[in-house]
């Protein structure tokens, strides 16, 4: 599996997003990995970066509203159901898989 992917990147308050390709780690025991197929950079994110965001929350990762496929599961999964949520989460630390915006509840 290709562990880049290609991310909207807000490195600072105010300031421009760059599109970079940041390193995936693989999915925790009890993880779920999802391929993301589509996904956009909204008002809401927006809002954010430009006055909603405290400065210790940089750099973060754009585009909470996303469709994907399941990639790959880590060992301790052993089956799940697709959930939606409506949430607001930004990915804090750029080498962490913990948390894409992605959303599964085991079963």
């Amino acid at each position: 599996l290709k562990n880049e992917s290609l991310h909207t990147v807000a490195w600072e308050p105010n300031k421009p997003l760059v599109i970079e390709e940041i390193e995936v780690a693989p999915p925790q025991a009890d993880e779920v990995r999802i391929k993301i197929v589509a996904t956009a950079v909204c008002h809401t994110d927006l809002y954010h970066l430009f006055e909603g965001m405290p400065k210790d929350g940089f750099p973060a990762v754009l585009g909470h509203e996303a469709a994907g496929i399941v990639e790959s599961v880590g060992p301790e999964v052993t089956e799940f159901q697709p959930a939606l949520y409506w949430r607001w989460k930004l990915l804090r630390f750029l080498n962490s898989s913990a948390d894409l915006g992605l959303f599964f509840r085991q079963k």
